[in-house]
């Protein structure tokens, strides 16, 4: 039973397992990906979308709702957009829509998920269209974006990009359905699987931005994505998220990382960057949450906290050993 007031910059949820991060990353996704859909049958749509975004056991939408309640309530208000809905006990496919008002509402969204989908593009659409694979609907709609063809305009982007591709020694191109790193120095192409990963996550913001499906206006929603960056990568990766929130993109992250929250707290500090942190906590069978814009004005913070109590164990044993 939580409420949460987003900033229109960067929002940055932390907390330990289990404490529900990636599922309300999911559950934004999915209440604006249903309603950017032509389809007016909101209440199968939604249920749907729930069903492809979360995988639920049996892929029905009443396993969503939390044990031992009778019923998940949402509600999410995003500027000219408004909805209510309930899911019951009994629900199958279906929510039940109490209130929605729409006004011309249409917001693209882009979800990163922890895995990184750059190296598995060949052949993924095919076969998620075909099979039953262990991935679920945001990594599909992610290759769908990446699968678009560059624009022809890139002046908003290029400074950024040349950074990237800096750091990359190269340039991400497609060729035959496959992803490829065609480097400076010689031309060659290194096949996306054989990159760092943490390469191939900013090989795929770099992509993203040259083909526009990462434009002004829209919204980000990024898993972890410190997820197998090497630490050198986490201060290229917390600018690059700047530099989209000062296009004016939304941003929505979940992070364990505590370089990556110490560097985005640092950066606030600096010059303010629209920037709020949400620490979820459980509470008995309850998860509550605090929100700040400095990671220090959080009563709890479990990154800092543990990263405290190492300090302090590693302290203790460096006495010891002068004594």
């Amino acid at each position: 039973k939580n409420k949460f007031d987003f900033s229109k910059g960067i929002n940055i949820f932390i907390g330990e397992n289990g404490t529900g991060k990636s599922h309300i990353l999911k559950l934004i996704y999915s209440i604006i990906q249903s309603n950017n859909s032509t389809n007016r049958n909101m209440k199968s749509f939604m249920g749907e979308k729930l069903k492809e975004v979360f995988r639920p056991t049996d892929k029905v939408i009443n396993k969503l709702i939390s044990f031992q309640e009778k019923r998940a309530s949402i509600e999410m208000n995003l500027s000219l957009y408004k909805i209510l809905f309930d899911i019951g006990e009994n629900a199958k496919h279906e929510v039940d829509i109490k209130d929605n008002h729409l006004k011309s509402y249409n917001k693209d969204v882009i979800f990163i998920p922890a895995k990184e989908i750059l190296s598995h593009f060949k052949g993924f659409i095919a076969i998620y269209n075909k099979r039953e694979i262990s991935f679920d609907e945001t990594t599909y709609n992610l290759a769908m974006e990446l699968d678009l063809p560059l624009l022809k305009n890139q002046d908003l982007i290029t400074k950024k990009n040349k950074e990237l591709e800096e750091i990359l020694e190269g340039e991400i191109i497609q060729l035959n359905g496959e992803f490829y790193l065609r480097r400076f120095k010689d031309k060659e192409l290194v096949v996306s699987s054989m990159m760092a990963e943490g390469l191939r996550k900013i090989g795929t913001i770099s992509y993203l931005l040259k083909n526009g499906a990462l434009h002004e206006n829209s919204i980000l929603i990024w898993d972890e994505p410190e997820a197998n960056l090497n630490p050198k990568l986490i201060t290229v990766i917390i600018d690059l998220l700047i530099f989209l929130k000062n296009m004016d993109i939304q941003i929505f992250i979940a992070s364990h990382n505590y370089f990556m929250i110490k560097y985005f707290n640092l950066k606030n500090k600096e010059e303010y960057q629209d920037i709020q942190f949400i620490s979820l906590k459980k509470d008995g069978e309850s998860i509550n949450h605090e929100t700040a814009t400095d990671i220090y004005d959080l009563e709890h913070n479990a990154i800092i906290d543990e990263m405290e109590n190492i300090y302090l164990e590693s302290s203790k044993l460096f006495h010891k050993g002068n004594e």
